[in-house]
């Protein structure tokens, strides 16, 4: 971030950003490889889609456990995966979410592992809302080719990726009017 490269300490805590089979496998390689002895996971705001099923009865698995369940069949031990109770449905939530679970005194960094179009508006929401107090090292999934930006325009999928990514920057830069307003800063208490 602004040119200084930083890999963390071992003891350093991992975030697998929800609704993604790719960054809940990055994760898991990420705690094999030694870098994070925790793997927090958050929950994706529950859609109409998740109530209706329930209505009907039929019983539907939430991201976060297909996430948890990926985890552990990759080799990460039930004691190192972490739920955050809170559902988020954007990327500032989710940070907002995870910085809340940190102790700024003891938590000097975190692995937030993401896609790889994502990676600059995440990494920027982080600095806004940490003060630089916890480092965030944003890692795109190893796996993920999805998205290629010298072909972006080529792809639907490229083209609605970007174009999300560049409206939640917008959004960011003007406080955040189109999703989840920023509270004052997370770590004045």
């Amino acid at each position: 971030m602004g040119g200084e490269y930083y890999w963390p300490n071992s003891g350093e805590k991992l975030l697998a950003s929800h609704n993604s089979l790719l960054r809940a496998l990055e994760a898991a390689k990420i705690f094999k490889e030694g870098w994070a002895p925790k793997v927090i996971l958050n929950q994706s705001l529950r859609r109409a889609n998740f109530y209706a099923y329930e209505s009907l009865d039929i019983e539907v698995m939430e991201q976060h456990e297909y996430n948890r369940e990926v985890l552990l069949r990759s080799g990460v031990p039930d004691e190192a995966i972490t739920v955050i109770k809170e559902q988020t449905s954007n990327t500032i939530a989710e940070l907002r979410a995870a910085l809340c679970f940190l102790s700024p005194s003891t938590d000097t960094s975190l692995i937030i592992v993401t896609s790889n179009y994502h990676t600059c508006r995440t990494a920027a929401i982080w600095r806004y809302l940490t003060e630089a107090q916890i480092k965030g090292i944003v890692r795109w999934t190893r796996s993920d080719t999805s998205f290629d930006p010298v072909r972006w325009w080529t792809s639907r999928v490229s083209i609605r990726r970007l174009m999300n990514e560049y409206m939640g920057f917008i959004s960011y830069l003007l406080g955040s009017p189109l999703g989840v307003a920023f509270p004052l800063r997370v770590l004045e208490d």
